[in-house]
């Protein structure tokens, strides 16, 4: 089938347009090429970009690789926020990226007006524009009085004002602004990131032209004379979007689709509209945002109450099933490979089908798995019911990581996970308590109905209270099939397999700390069961500790820094506990360090997370679970050296953190780079 041929819009520049574009916001570089290559052999020949999305280096292999002569394109890039005062600077490096001679269109990606930086970077394009950088200029997100405030200097009208506008948000006076003035209105998230194909209105309007609701809310920019930049990942969904050109709407199908812009919704998009992060998680109200919390925390505990909740009834498992220690040792190693397996298997699957469904599923079977282990006639049996209720439990974590990616982005994601981060901290501290206590009213049979309990309460709280946060355009459409191929590409990026690196050795020394502890405080220093209970909670409200100051401090420094100086304190902790134990200086000089030590992993891990995470929001199932699966195999290899370093003081505990910290440091100098980590959006 030849591609379609789009009508055009001259600009007031004179140069011509595509009505219709091709948006890559949130994909990695290698999803990017392949989505632009399809979108070129389908007939799009308007691309676009920005820095910020960090892809305009897919965008350009996805040129190169349709073999579409230059003149035939009309590339877009934008200016990030924190580079304003630099934007000749950074449009050579957006070239650069793209492998590209000059843009047909460079805009002001956010005004940031509160800073006033938005008008310097204005002359800035003006300069990109003269020396041919870029061959029209323009704005995004700009307001009324912000577009007259460009205007008001005198210099270059803005050719375009690239705005948040579809149905539920059309925007119709600055729209009219717009027209008055010659600025061409395009259309980021025309379809409203999918809300607005739920409405029953658009839904007979496209039952009645045989299209999809996609293709009639496409249609509907088109006759306004907007122009649409719909994105998606898959081909087919490419093609779709594109074939709009074979129908028209009359006068009051489009005053129908007019209607669905209400001030109620207006005003839930605006506040979208007006921060610089632009993603689905801002358009939650206070109290939905807080709902969230509490369900994702509660999902991301399921993994720690399955591992830790039932470690007090150990004595009562053995002598129940009249077997020893040793074998119901086992079955908390069949739980941990369970959850490192779950994780590979439900990460991937989420980014393909959504995220609902492997979360309600994986949840059912984490209820059923767990009352199978209330009723195990023997410890193989358990062992095998334990395996499938760390692989159920796995999902709970990986896929909160993934939805936190698919509702937020840059500063604000950082601060969500560092939320769940501090549930991860407080999890191990309440979980043995409160098996104890449970072991005073029921046997360990009733443990594993409790957490049948518990997770029958999150999957129902998960199926009322979470949307589904991955819509379909945004699916990863090769299928597991295609698995390898893609772990092999994140892997192959250089800053993911740093960062995963980082994750791993920070939690391989964490650890290093639970393994050796138990040995060094209660056999060494001769502390009580009380007393050691005590130091693990003050510990563990280090971490959580940590977690909130990163979040904090996220704001003033780049999380790249974070994480070089929470690794730095890494190393110095360890050194102080290994001198400390060479040269008996003795216990608080153990304590202290250990504790900062603690701190500085909650520090670092929402980091990791967020930096990991914030590139690969196409695949952030898949990015989610690599993450965990490199924490359990590095700590897989830890725990065991602990025991073999075992030397009567804090040395081998101390030399193991020691040595996962100087490898941590180390991956993130050489693999990561801080200087090369682009700044997370605000």
């Amino acid at each position: 089938m030849p591609p379609t041929r789009l009508p055009r819009i001259t600009l007031n520049t004179g140069a011509t347009t595509p009505q219709l574009g091709f948006g890559v916001f949130a994909m990695d570089d290698e999803a990017t090429a392949r989505a632009v290559e399809a979108a070129i052999a389908a007939g799009y020949r308007s691309i676009d970009t920005a820095a910020v999305y960090l892809n305009e280096r897919g965008v350009g292999i996805g040129i190169r690789r349709s073999c579409i002569p230059r003149g035939e394109l009309f590339v877009t890039t934008k200016l990030w926020n924190t580079h304003h005062l630099t934007a000749g600077e950074e449009a050579r490096n957006s070239l650069d990226r793209l492998g590209l001679d000059y843009v047909d269109l460079y805009l002001v990606h956010w005004p940031v007006s509160s800073a006033g930086t938005h008008l310097r970077a204005w002359d800035g394009l003006e300069d990109v524009n003269r020396s041919g950088a870029a061959r029209s200029i323009g704005v995004s997100n700009f307001s009324r009085e912000q577009v007259e405030e460009v205007i008001a200097l005198g210099g270059t009208v803005p050719s375009v004002n690239q705005i948040e506008l579809h149905p539920l948000h059309s925007q119709p006076e600055l729209r009219a602004f717009h027209a008055e003035r010659g600025i061409m209105t395009q259309a980021w998230s025309p379809l409203g990131r999918g809300l607005a194909l739920g409405t029953s209105e658009i839904a007979s309007i496209a039952r009645a032209h045989g299209v999809t609701e996609a293709q009639a809310i496409l249609r509907w920019h088109l006759q306004l004379g907007t122009v649409p930049l719909p994105k998606s990942a898959s081909a087919d969904r490419i093609r779709e979007n594109i074939d709009i050109l074979g129908f028209e709407l009359d006068a009051e199908d489009m005053a129908t689709i007019d209607s669905l812009c209400r001030p109620s919704r207006r005003r839930v998009v605006l506040r979208v509209g007006m921060t610089a992060s632009a993603h689905p998680g801002e358009l939650l109200s206070r109290g939905h945002r807080l709902r969230y919390v509490f369900i994702l925390g509660a999902l991301t505990a399921l993994g720690p109450f399955t591992i830790d909740l039932y470690l007090p009834a150990f004595p009562a498992v053995a002598a129940a099933l009249h077997t020893s220690e040793s074998a119901v040792q086992i079955t908390l190693a069949a739980t941990t490979i369970g959850l490192a397996v779950g994780q590979l298997v439900v990460g991937p699957w989420s980014d393909v089908i959504g995220r609902r469904r492997p979360l309600t599923v994986a949840t059912l079977v984490h209820v059923l798995a767990s009352l199978a282990c209330a009723f195990a006639p023997n410890v193989e049996a358990l062992t095998v019911f334990r395996f499938l209720m760390g692989a159920a439990a796995a999902a709970g974590g990986v896929v909160s990581l993934a939805l936190v990616r698919d509702l937020f982005s840059g500063i604000p994601m950082l601060r969500m996970l560092s939320r769940l981060g501090m549930v991860n901290g407080l999890a191990p501290i309440v979980a043995p308590i409160l098996g104890s206590q449970l072991l005073q009213w029921i046997d360990w049979r009733g443990i594993f109905v409790v957490l049948a309990a518990y997770g029958a309460v999150i999957a129902l709280a998960s199926v009322i209270g979470i949307r589904e946060t991955l819509p379909i355009e945004n699916r990863i459409q090769s299928g597991i099939r295609a698995l390898p191929g893609r772990m092999g590409r994140l892997l192959r990026d250089r800053r993911y397999l740093g960062l995963a690196l980082v994750g791993g050795f920070v939690w391989g020394g964490e650890f290093a700390y639970l393994a050796g502890s138990p040995f060094l405080f209660q056999g060494v220093y001769a502390f009580s069961v009380a007393q050691y209970g005590l130091l693990f909670s003050v510990n563990a409200l280090g971490f959580v500790l940590g977690t909130q100051l990163g979040a904090r401090r996220a704001g003033r420094l780049a999380p790249q820094w974070l994480l070089a100086l929470s690794t730095t304190v890494l190393v110095v902790s360890a050194l102080v506990i290994c001198t400390a134990a060479v040269w008996g200086w003795g216990l608080p000089l153990v304590v202290i360090p250990l504790w900062f030590s603690i701190m500085a992993v909650g520090v670092c891990i929402p980091c990791v997370q967020g930096l990991a995470l914030a590139p690969h929001g196409a695949e952030s199932g898949l990015a989610a679970s690599l993450l965990g699966a490199m924490n359990f195999t590095v700590a897989g290899i830890v725990t065991p050296l602990v025991g073999v370093f075992i030397t009567g003081d804090a040395l081998g505990m101390g030399a193991v953190m020691l040595a996962c910290a100087v490898f941590a440091s180390a991956a993130l100098w050489w693999l990561v780079r801080p200087r090369s980590v682009p700044a997370l959006a605000r």
